[in-house]
This record gives structure tokens, sequence and C-alpha cells, in this order.
């Protein structure tokens, strides 16, 4: 192949290549990701979960507030810890939220969820459920406490 410049092959028709700026924007991210479990190791690990200091006055309004925890991610109060298979998940769904001294978890059927349920050390027989929420047309939240 001296003196000959390969040429580039097109892709099939079914392939298509993606444009420099997403690529970029991938590589961006993938750097990200890459450094997040350093960020993430010096989360508390050790049964902490996040607190909610004012307490909505009805059963319904603390399962709302702790519904909150599951449709958003809030790294300030509820930062990422490690599971024992090496997945970062919300503090939140691992650790449950405290309000109040009762321990809230959420529950998301149907989808993947770290909470004592979710991980199959507890059944629904072995929880009392609070609250079902409909957060959207694509999943329900189930909260509910742990009987002492």
């Amino acid at each position: 192949m001296s003196g000959q410049v390969a040429s580039l092959e097109q892709p099939s028709s079914g392939v298509r290549r993606l444009p420099i700026v997403v690529s970029a924007a991938i590589a961006a991210v993938t750097l990200l990701l890459a450094n997040l479990p350093g960020a993430t190791l010096s989360a508390p690990q050790d049964n902490v979960a996040p607190a909610i200091e004012d307490a909505a006055a009805t059963e319904l309004g603390r399962a709302r507030q702790v519904a909150q925890f599951a449709s958003s991610y809030r790294p300030d109060i509820d930062p990422l810890v490690q599971t024992s298979g090496g997945s970062f998940v919300k503090a939140s769904n691992y650790h449950g939220v405290l309000i109040q001294g009762v321990r809230y978890f959420y529950n998301l059927p149907g989808h993947l969820s770290f909470d004592p349920v979710g991980r199959g050390e507890l059944t629904w027989n072995d929880v009392v459920v609070k609250e079902r929420i409909q957060a959207a047309d694509e999943f329900t939240i189930v909260i509910y406490t742990i009987p002492q």
C-alpha cells in the first residue's frame, strides 16, 4: 500500500455516525461519571438517612415529602452511597428518610429500587404502607415504614 491512501468506507445505510459535538458531549459526560465514584466514596455509608426537619402535619403530607426524594436528586442532602454490589444509589432509597424519628422508605414497583422491599430483605407483608402516590403515568411511588 505504499503511496496509496486508504479510503474510509461509508457506514452501511442502517448505521449513522454521531456528529462530533455529540461525540464530544458523550466523552465529557463519560469523564465526569468516571470521576463521580471518587466523590461519592466519601459520602456517609453507615445507615445515614436524609432527615426532614420541617415535617408535614399529616401522613399524606409526610408521604409527599418522602416522594420528593424519589422524584428528584439533591446531592447536598441525599448523597449517593455504594451498595454491597457496587452500585451507587441515593441514600434516601437505600436508608430511607427520617421524619420526626420515623424512618420512611419508598419503593418504585416495576422499577429498580434499593429499599428493603426492593432488595428482598422484607416483603410487603412485613411493612406498613402509608401511601401510594401516582408520580406520573409511568410509575407509582409506594411510601412505607417498618413496624418496630
